[in-house]
């Protein structure tokens, strides 16, 4: 499953703007400029330009050699949890690669790792999504899709 260089020369040494564990556990990584959410009845104040993220993947938080956090820690709740770790993505996001045909790892500045775990039988494993309506989705096995998406939520920029 080999990272398109496009995803790679896209992402490379944007700064973190967001970090999010949702209420189901799943982990969320805004990069660039924060882009204010104007979708009603959301939770989310504001999205980075683009969004690292998975809906059904295991993943974990790997800091100076040591796990900070993980998809499935018991934790009773997930905005404490985002509090917890949103000050270690204080930097850029540096590269993404693989570890294997079946994981994806994200390597950010200050010795962060954020290693993504392909353990379902459904198609999506890591998606990337662009304010823009610019996706990429990896799907298993081993292929990326490129896309436009014809549905966007009301955005609007906010450089912070």
């Amino acid at each position: 499953m080999s990272i398109p260089n496009e995803i790679l020369m896209t992402l490379q040494e944007l700064p973190i703007c967001r970090v999010e564990v949702d209420p189901y556990k799943n982990l969320h990584v805004g990069l660039g400029k924060k882009v204010k959410n104007l979708c009603k009845n959301s939770r989310v104040e504001y999205y980075g330009e683009w969004e690292i993220g998975t809906y059904i993947s295991a993943w974990r938080i790997v800091k100076e050699g040591k796990l900070i956090s993980g998809s499935r820690q018991i934790v009773e709740d997930t905005d404490i949890e985002t509090q917890k770790i949103a000050p270690l993505f204080n930097e850029k996001f540096i590269t993404m690669m693989e570890l294997n045909e079946y994981d994806i790892r994200l390597i950010f500045s200050g010795d962060l790792i954020v290693d993504f775990f392909f353990c379902s039988d459904s198609d999506e494993f890591l998606h990337i999504l662009g304010i823009g309506g610019d996706f990429w989705v990896s799907q298993f096995p081993n292929e990326w899709i490129y896309g436009k998406s014809p549905v966007r939520c009301p955005t609007r920029n906010k450089a912070h």
